[in-house]
């Protein structure tokens, strides 16, 4: 009932965007759903008639299996949960870019250590199809040079596509922790522009990172507060 979301919906392109994104992403992630309720049904049939036996001390519990693959897609899908930050959502959203999206980048991993066999063996099937499709596309576009590619994991510009000065990221956002990681971990990193290298201090890694998740109000408040932006530019504008 906000007054820019009430006028958003009287532009015809971002109803006929959010219907197919949204609506389209909800029946997907449903139908995965459902398909695996199924599945899981047949499992349980199996573990009754003792065709499957499960190791000592394992046991089978519909509703936790549901809960748990129920949470693997909410986050595989950027729409994790916020558990007891819930009703804090619209404060969250106004001071960072999307949060439920960038949790659920950062919480993706943990499910391929899962302590559900199944839904283990679920986010390693999904990520390793995920990973392996969209880098094979991505380095046989760059062999039939469709598009440049820079193999530097440390590089803002890591396995993006770059024609010219367009610049597409494939990874839906996913790409952004690897390098971050990459720079954490190697201490260094690599000038998209330049390619110059450049030592990383961990604390400013972490402090550009999170300046980078922020929501577009705040960032700029930020950048006219500090005089630079989250690239360490300089910010001169006159009237402010």
């Amino acid at each position: 009932e906000r007054l820019l979301p009430r006028l958003t919906q009287k532009i015809p392109w971002v109803k006929i965007s959010a219907r197919s994104f949204v609506t389209g992403t909800n029946e997907m992630t449903w139908e995965v759903f459902k398909t695996h309720h199924k599945a899981m049904l047949r499992y349980g049939e199996k573990l009754a008639s003792g065709e499957i036996k499960l190791p000592v001390g394992e046991a089978f519990n519909m509703v936790k299996e549901m809960a748990d693959f129920a949470g693997l897609i909410t986050d595989f899908t950027q729409r994790a949960s916020l558990g007891k930050f819930r009703e804090a959502a619209p404060v969250l959203s106004a001071m960072l870019f999307a949060p439920r999206s960038k949790l659920g980048r950062i919480l993706t991993p943990r499910h391929l250590v899962s302590a559900n066999p199944r839904v283990r063996a679920e986010a390693w099937k999904d990520l390793s199809l995920f990973v392996g499709s969209i880098g094979g596309l991505v380095m046989l576009g760059a062999w039939l040079d469709l598009w440049d590619v820079e193999l530097d994991p440390r590089s803002a510009e890591w396995m993006s596509l770059r024609i010219g000065n367009m610049r597409i990221d494939p990874w839906a956002g996913n790409r952004q922790l690897a390098v971050f990681y990459a720079r954490v971990i190697s201490g260094t990193g690599v000038s998209s522009v330049t390619g110059a290298e450049y030592e990383v201090n961990p604390i400013g890694a972490l402090t550009n990172f999170i300046r980078s998740s922020l929501a577009p109000l705040p960032s700029l408040i930020l950048d006219f507060w500090t005089g630079k932006n989250f690239l360490g530019e300089k910010v001169d504008v006159a009237n402010k």
